[in-house]
């Protein structure tokens, strides 16, 4: 019985995706004032667009270059190599929940060529962490920065709700910071911990710590790039269609965007990415079309640049012997 319910919960977790995606987007069609929206499209510029492409093709390319510094030490292949696996695996992110197909494909592509499994998925872990730190520290810097130099005419009780939200960010971003600053010390006892009674998860933890200072600075200084162009490619969208909202407000819904396409209530965040941009570019009194616009841009540039590097990728595997 037991073994039939869990062979059922992957179903029931596409299942509830799916009807997620649709019905936010049904809802979405039904508030979004079509005339707004198709005015709006009318403002993007083509070199906005191909300045925003580019800077997309920045954050994937300093997401490849991030998965060097964390498989360098365990892997016997060179830059292009691990670049080229990553680029690969970006288009199982495409489809697959919460992009797990890229972390898959790269444990599975690394694992062949002998590199314990275990000792990769603490690596995907690793990364996963830091990104999920860099998302909390763009949420807590872009909302510190608005509230700096927020309207007073601006509703108190959403600043209020704004504030305990940026308060809980820096607290849990400080916490995030110190667990990862730490993580090398932790590194040696981890597995001590956990290893009589659970070896393998005590692989997986041991290599979910940083080895070195030197490495989690390069992973946080290319943590960093990448979210530095994720958000300039957003403002330049959002200044190309006169979005009324601040840089540090966009910076901390673009945070707040990507964390919440990794709730289990919808296929690859479609429809709640386009709702949580929507209602929090309504909530700061600007346009929510121009909001839905420019996420919808983003994300579709994103994926075209996924695509592109892919090819590019599958150009700079090298071909065996």
């Amino acid at each position: 019985m037991a073994g039939r319910v869990a062979g059922l919960l992957p179903q029931l977790r596409a299942a509830i995706g799916i009807a997620g995606s649709l019905l936010l987007c049904l809802w979405l069609v039904t508030v979004i004032d079509w005339g707004r929206f198709l005015a709006a499209a009318t403002r993007l510029s083509p070199p906005a667009i191909l300045l925003a492409a580019l800077l997309v093709a920045v954050h994937q390319l300093a997401a490849g270059l991030r998965w060097h510094c964390l498989i360098r030490s365990w892997s016997r292949g060179c830059l292009r190599a691990h670049v080229a696996t990553f680029l690969v695996s970006n288009f199982f992110s495409l489809f697959t929940p919460g992009g797990l197909g890229s972390d898959a494909y790269r444990v599975y592509a690394v694992g062949r060529a002998g590199v314990d499994r275990w000792l990769l998925a603490g690596v995907v872990l690793r990364e996963r962490l830091v990104g999920l730190l860099g998302f909390l520290a763009l949420f807590a810097i872009g909302s510190l920065w608005w509230t700096r130099g927020r309207a007073a005419g601006e509703a108190a009780d959403f600043v209020a709700w704004a504030g305990a939200a940026m308060r809980l960010s820096l607290f849990a971003t400080a916490l995030g910071t110190a667990a990862v600053l730490l993580s090398p010390l932790l590194r040696s006892h981890l597995p001590r911990l956990l290893g009589p009674r659970l070896p393998r998860l005590g692989t997986l933890a041991e290599h979910a710590a940083f080895p070195s200072l030197g490495e989690l600075l390069s992973v946080l200084a290319l943590t960093a790039l990448m979210l530095a162009s994720w958000w300039l490619a957003a403002l330049l969208l959002g200044r190309d269609l006169e979005l009324a909202v601040g840089p540090g407000y966009l910076a901390a819904l673009l945070a707040l965007t990507e964390i919440s396409r990794f709730l289990p209530i919808s296929v690859q965040g479609v429809g709640v990415r386009e709702a949580v941009f929507m209602t929090g570019v309504e909530l700061a009194g600007a346009s929510g079309e121009k909001g839905v616009l420019l996420v919808v841009v983003l994300y579709v540039l994103n994926m075209f640049m996924q695509l592109a590097l892919w090819g590019v990728g599958m150009a700079m595997r090298e071909q065996p012997r």
